[in-house]
């Protein structure tokens, strides 16, 4: 095996591990996920509702896109984007002074705003590099 595809490989596996680990620590409440995407106060109560819902789906799929080659370049696209996402809504949050948790691994994990955004920007180079490299033939 190529040094690239190991790179892709261990890439995968620890985006498509993270986002598992989110998106199932998410389902377990999605009322008080629901709460910490309202603390952002980007989003109004019922889209933060259905937000909360479908998002651990949405993480949890594609998780298990990033460990199928067949789909790991698409999975990892719309891994960037999702990402890019939290990135912009944790900065906009650190921006504004407000005092949350960012909810990114389930109700009450505190986490500082900085360290969510340094953490989120990571992921999101992370998940473009897997991208970049699975596309490259």
């Amino acid at each position: 095996m190529s040094p690239r595809r190991i790179v892709i490989w261990v890439l995968a596996i620890a985006l498509a591990a993270i986002l598992g680990y989110a998106g199932t620590a998410k389902l377990r409440d999605p009322a008080a996920f629901a709460t910490d995407i309202e603390n952002f106060q980007l989003l109004p109560p019922g889209p933060s509702a259905l937000l909360a819902v479908y998002l651990p789906w949405l993480e949890l799929l594609l998780a298990a896109g990033l460990l199928l080659p067949r789909w790991r370049a698409a999975a990892g696209l719309l891994t960037s984007l999702l990402f890019a996402v939290f990135t912009l809504a944790v900065g906009l949050a650190w921006a504004r002074g407000l005092d949350i948790t960012c909810g990114c691994f389930g109700h009450g994990t505190p986490t500082a705003l900085p360290w969510a955004f340094l953490r989120n920007l990571t992921l999101l180079a992370a998940a473009t590099a897997q991208t970049c490299l699975s596309l490259i033939k």
